[in-house]
């Protein structure tokens, strides 16, 4: 027992020392729970649907779209999915072109794909919403060098990227909501007391030696 409470005392010591790189009084709160339960809803439906684009695309969708607020939530989210349909039509756009090109990936991709990043980033700034523009480029690529995909899958995996991406803008909303409960800041708020108590005997023992 002693040999516990030497290593708590060792580890308070050493959080302490480094206090300016590393946050000896964080803890685990309700968004990182959130987060985890977002992202294992999503596994959940990847695995029920056997879809690896569910897999890879709605985490990451309900990663980045879980944001402290609902407002804020709901915001990214649908930035999130209007890029990701701008990018998707721009890369079928791109890919549709590159199909008529003759020997396109044999080099003239090069110069093509950039035309219709050019495009994209246009349109974006246009229409006023240039906070889209890093999805809907990511997408663009994404859909655009699909080389092994005809035309018609091209369309189909488009459309999919954008029902994976609202899988998890859906998840992270409904996520989101869940409250913190008062209980819980009942809880945190005792743990902060504990700390602080031990920290004060960590220092009191220090000042002693």
């Amino acid at each position: 027992m002693k040999i516990f409470r030497l290593i708590r005392y060792k580890w308070l010591r050493f959080l302490h020392a480094h206090n300016d790189l590393i946050n000896a009084h964080y803890k685990v709160g309700m968004r990182v729970f959130k987060t985890l339960l977002a992202v294992t809803v999503c596994l959940v439906i990847a695995w029920l649907t056997n879809s690896s684009g569910v897999l890879q695309v709605s985490t990451v969708s309900a990663i980045i779209c879980l944001r402290p607020s609902q407002e804020d939530t709901k915001r990214t989210g649908w930035m999130r999915v209007l890029g990701t349909l701008v990018g998707g039509i721009m890369g079928l756009l791109c890919a549709v072109s590159g199909a008529l090109i003759p020997s396109y990936y044999s080099g003239w991709f090069v110069l093509v794909i950039p035309v219709f990043m050019f495009a994209d980033l246009y349109f974006c700034n246009v229409f006023r919403i240039p906070q889209v523009s890093v999805v809907s480029l990511a997408a663009l690529l994404l859909v655009a060098t699909q080389e092994e995909l005809p035309i018609d899958e091209t369309l189909v995996y488009a459309a999919l990227r954008i029902v994976y991406t609202l899988i998890g803008v859906v998840v992270a909303s409904i996520v989101n909501v869940i409250p913190l409960q008062r209980k819980g800041l009942l809880r945190e708020e005792k743990e902060d007391a504990a700390i602080e108590a031990e920290e004060e005997k960590c220092t009191i023992i220090e000042a002693e030696k």
